[in-house]
């Protein structure tokens, strides 16, 4: 497994707990990893079965460790989360066709393997930036009620 692949499931764990914080979210929240490991190819038997060969599984709690507050902003929920889900899943589904030994790779084609990773990349880029633009701070219980003490 590369950085990328583990950098996009601690991404994905850390959106989950800042999501659905809960104490029960935290200690659960490595588990996460679990479909995530399968969506690249790595099943969860194998994890098991090869704790020395899949150890930057344990990373998958780290979101959880750190999270130990719920988080003071909120995001809403929009479809651009998942808009750059599916662009970005698709991107990768496609950098592996990319490679010179897989059929769908044509040096001569218009249509570049290579290219599409980029643009879809750059899209699922942009949608995540949207999503991550909605957040807001959310206010605090009982400022209002000191608030208007004061006034």
């Amino acid at each position: 497994m590369q950085l990328f692949e583990v950098s996009i499931g601690l991404w994905i764990v850390s959106e989950v707990v800042y999501r659905f914080w809960s104490p029960a979210v935290r200690w659960l929240s490595g588990l996460i990893g679990l479909p995530l490991a399968a969506a690249f190819g790595i099943l969860p038997n194998e994890i098991w079965e090869e704790p020395g060969e899949y150890w930057w599984f344990v990373l998958m709690w780290i979101p959880g460790l750190l999270a130990r507050e719920a988080p003071a902003g909120r995001r809403r929920s929009t479809p651009w989360f998942w808009v750059g889900c599916a662009s970005f899943l698709l991107a990768y589904q496609i950098w592996l066709t990319g490679t010179a030994d897989h059929e769908w790779c044509s040096p001569d084609s218009v249509v570049q393997a290579h290219a599409v990773w980029h643009l879809l990349s750059a899209l699922a880029t942009w949608a995540f930036f949207k999503f991550l633009r909605t957040e807001r701070v959310r206010e605090r219980e009982g400022a209002g009620a000191l608030g208007s003490r004061q006034a």
